[in-house]
């Protein structure tokens, strides 16, 4: 099958109607919280109309949540550029986030044994050529792009405390400002 699955031409009207609704309802902000990359120009579009949407930065650009990523640090000590890594999806961080709602809930989907293959590439320069070719399938077979064997739950609630704090402080100062 090629191609993947995509919401784009769907979301931003989507978005554009839900926000608009709900400022003409009397909310007089909205905040927008992304999850996946590939929204990103969409969502900022949205919240660039007007000043009463904020786009919070994507979560993975918080320069403090690479601190938690293993892979990320073993990337830098090589002496890779830290600007080209793009390891996020189905990555350390996100597989431990995932434990971590896991052990907030009681239930296990992940198996830590099938985490012995969950490694794939995290150079920009490979990944995003990959992506715009259609090809992100040849060399991220698993859908990795990053390293996802050494997650951990413990480091899931970590990122989740600095996704959290600097999300509040952003917040405060658009708030203010």
């Amino acid at each position: 099958k090629k191609g993947g699955f995509s919401s784009g031409k769907s979301l931003k009207p989507y978005l554009e109607t839900m926000c608009g609704n709900l400022l003409s309802a009397g909310f007089y902000k909205l905040i927008i919280v992304n999850g996946c990359g590939g929204n990103h120009a969409l969502i900022e579009a949205v919240s660039n109309a007007s000043d009463d949407i904020i786009y919070l930065p994507r979560w993975w650009h918080l320069h403090e949540t690479r601190g938690i990523d293993d892979s990320y640090k073993a990337y830098v000590k090589s002496g890779a550029d830290p600007s080209d890594w793009v390891g996020t999806h189905a990555s350390e961080l996100e597989t431990s986030a995932v434990m971590a709602i896991e052990n907030s809930r009681g239930k296990k989907l992940l198996r830590k044994e099938n985490l012995k293959h969950a490694f794939g590439p995290c150079r920009a320069s490979a990944v995003i050529p990959a992506m715009e070719e259609d090809r992100l399938g040849e060399i991220a077979p698993q859908g990795v792009l990053g390293d996802a064997r050494s997650a951990t739950a413990r480091k899931g609630e970590m990122l989740f405390d600095i996704i959290i704090s600097e999300y509040l402080s952003l917040l405060e100062r658009h708030l203010q400002a």
